[in-house]
Formats: structure tokens, sequence, C-alpha cells
């Protein structure tokens, strides 16, 4: 880990930032001319019974596991790499084989299951450890949606659980923030149509570790009536919610991971756009207009391209997340957008031009991605972009390592460490 970033360029008046975060406002804006009168039709929708969801996931898992000789053949002649144990690297790939064969998207998204957290694995004492306090993130105020006009105004916000996890040593619950404090906001990832902050163990181990708080909020998923720009909406109230608690942006690190990462990605720049506009406003009695922005970011394996156009994209075999699944999820994500918008860089960072990065420069960033993963060379490709553009990118690639790596319970401890070890360099350069 490097020392705390001094970058060369770094925009510390009103006028430089507005300069920096020029093409940043351009892009954001630019997705208003993408925007359909009516949703893609072509879009797949959740289905509506949860039980026929399930029967139907579970019969193509039952279908994969026909798989199972041949993996066991696999794993102990060949000796695949990046894998903690043989039971590990048959339950990764079945999941890969079900997606294959899958062609259902997931249940609709009920407000009961936003609002429990759903273990799908042991957690050992961590959550008796790291204390949980349940919330409910109030929709965004009229007063917040006039600074900082969103890029959709139609989209309303609703009420969404969210969940404070306190660990040892930290001021407990949604308590005020002590003078200094810092704190992790955790997007969970899913594709934008799955997940829960507190499904997994992961967002419970970085609070400890970190000594940190950490909250995880929830936000609306694609299918049903939603899609983007929506989770936005949520995630830009979750980001008013723990400012209300005394928190201060410069100590926040936005953090999550796959569509959790694309999120934080695009709530950075939504707030470095809402700074910009407002420095214009303010003229150059606002010095410091990067003080309302995140103070960092600890990506993993952020989704950056929604076209999956990415050479990774094509290796087939190596990672559990397939491409023509994936693709019915981008197009579920952008049902209100016209097919425009997937390259446009709010949607896809991966597209951004030159110089479009450079608000970021005052942040630390940290991105990990697996070898061999199908988000690999998009993630490169805008790791290879910010460092261009300024920003001061520490990277951890997993060997072997495949999509997510630090969560599943597949892969070698080591990859929850890399990463772990990325996000207290964040904290530290705050």
């Amino acid at each position: 880990m490097s020392t705390k970033p001094v970058p060369n360029g770094h925009p510390t008046s009103s006028a430089a930032y507005k300069a920096a975060a020029a093409g940043q406002v351009a892009a954001l804006t630019s997705l208003e001319d993408h925007v359909r009168a009516i949703p893609d039709a072509g879009a797949r929708e959740g289905l509506q019974n949860r039980w026929v969801a399930l029967a139907w996931l579970l019969a193509s898992f039952f279908l994969a596991t026909a798989a199972v000789p041949l993996l066991a053949a696999r794993y102990f002649f060949a000796r695949p790499q990046g894998f903690n144990s043989f039971p590990g690297y048959v339950l990764c790939r079945l999941i890969g084989l079900t997606l294959v064969t899958h062609r259902a998207m997931p249940p609709i998204e009920d407000t009961r299951k936003r609002a429990r957290a759903l273990q799908l694995l042991p957690f050992r004492g961590l959550d008796k450890l790291v204390k949980v306090a349940q919330v409910t993130i109030p929709p965004l105020s009229d007063a917040a949606r006039l600074r900082r006009p969103l890029p959709a105004p139609e989209v309303e916000g609703i009420p969404l659980p969210g969940y404070m996890l306190s660990p040892p040593g930290t001021r407990q619950g949604v308590a005020r923030a002590a003078p200094g404090e810092k704190l992790v906001i955790y997007f969970h990832g899913g594709g934008y149509v799955d997940g829960h902050p507190l499904s997994h163990t992961f967002p419970y181990k970085i609070a400890r570790d970190t000594r940190t708080r950490l909250f995880g909020p929830t936000y609306r998923k694609v299918l049903g009536n939603a899609a983007l720009p929506a989770p936005l909406v949520d995630a830009y109230a979750a980001w008013e919610y723990v400012l209300s608690l005394g928190f201060e942006p410069r100590n926040i690190v936005l953090m999550g991971d796959s569509a959790g990462g694309h999120l934080c990605l695009w709530l950075a720049q939504y707030l470095t756009v809402a700074a910009a506009l407002e420095a214009h406003r303010g003229g150059e009695a606002d010095a410091d207009p990067a003080s309302r922005v995140p103070g960092g970011l600890a990506l993993c394996s952020p989704w950056c391209d929604l076209t999956l156009s990415a050479e990774s994209w094509s290796l087939l075999g190596r990672d559990f997340i397939v491409r023509h699944y994936v693709r019915h999820l981008s197009r579920a994500c952008l049902r209100y957008y016209t097919e425009a918008a997937w390259y446009a860089t709010p949607i896809s960072p991966v597209f951004a031009p030159e110089g479009y990065w450079r608000p970021f420069a005052h942040m630390p960033v940290f991105v990990s991605y697996g070898q061999d993963e199908a988000l690999a060379d998009e993630d490169k490709s805008v790791i290879a972009a910010m460092r261009r553009d300024g920003v001061d990118v520490r990277v951890f690639e997993e060997p072997a390592g495949l999509h997510v790596g630090p969560i599943t319970p597949w892969s070698l401890p080591s990859a929850y460490e890399g990463f772990a070890k990325g996000v207290i360099g964040v904290l530290a350069d705050l």
C-alpha cells in the first residue's frame, strides 16, 4: 500500500473542480437523450411466483449434477487452481452449468425479503461479535432533490431497510458519528436482480477486520416495475441518511461487489456531478467541492461493461457466471433506456473518455478482481483509464481467481485477505 496520495493536478479550487468534472456532467446529462417512452418489451421480467422460480432453478441445478463425475475427474487429475476444496470446486462449476441451462429470472423481490437477513452460509458467531441494527432509510427529501437533481426525476423514492454493522470498539448502531469517525457503505452484488447485504459473512468480516462501522443499504431490484436508475435513487438516499448521522463525506468509503461495485461508481459519479453543479451555483466561494464526494472506493469485481464486450467473457468454462445469462440481466437493468445507453459512460464505465476520471484524483481507489474471471478485462480497462487520468488505484489480482472471489465459499482464504488489506489501506488514506 502506498501512503496518502497527492496526485498531480488535483482540482482544489471550485473552477478547477468544475473543469475536471465537465466530462462526467456531460455524460450523466446525456442519459436523458436515451430514455425510452415505452419499456423494452424484450427485457425479461422476474417470475411472480417465487415457488415456481425456485422449482425451475432446482430443476436446472439437478440437471447440471449429471456432470459431477466429469468434474471429479478434472479436479483430481488436472488440479485446477484457486479452489479451497473439492466440494467448493464442484459447487462453483455446478452453479455455472446451472446458469447455462437456466432461462428464468429470479422472482420479483418483495418488501419482506428486503427486511430480513437471509443467511446463505453459517456465520460461525460473526453475527454475535458484530452487532446489527436494522433501520429504515427514508426516501429523499424535496430539499435533497432540489439540491442535487436526479438524472431521472420521475423515479420516486421509497422507504427501504438498511443495516448498520458495529464491531467491538466502535460506536454502536446508528449512534451519531464521533468526530473524524470513518464509515464503509456496502452495496451488495447480484446483477441488480437479487441479493441482500447480510446474506453472507463478507460485510461482517470487513467490519470486524477494519474495526469500522459498516452500513449495508438495500436497494430496489430491476425486476417488476423498477429498473435503472431506481437503484441509484436508493443509493443516494442511503448516502443522505448516513450524512444525517454526522458522518463527513471525506470519511466515507463506498464498497461494493459486482453490480454493487457498479453502483458505487455510478453514485460517486453522480455525487461528483452534483458537487460540480453546486460549485457552479456557489461560484469561487465554494473552495472545495471535492469535500462533498466520497473519500474513497473499494471495489470487488465491479461490473463495468453492461455490453459484455470484453474478451474475458469468451473464456467459457472458467468462471461461474455466463454471458448469455448476464446479458438478460443487462437488458432487464436498461429496460427504460435505448441501446445507445449501454455504451454511455455512467452505464458502462469501461467506455470513459480520456480525462473522465480526473475528479477522482483526490481519493484512494482499490479494485480487486480474479485473474480468470469473466469481468477481468473490463476491470483492467477501467483501472488503466483511472491511472491515465491521475487516480491512485491500488489493485489486487487474485491468482486463478474467479468472480467476487473474496465473497464466494470456494475461494482460497487469500482472496478475502487481499481484499480486506486493500479496504484497510483505503481507510488509512482518508
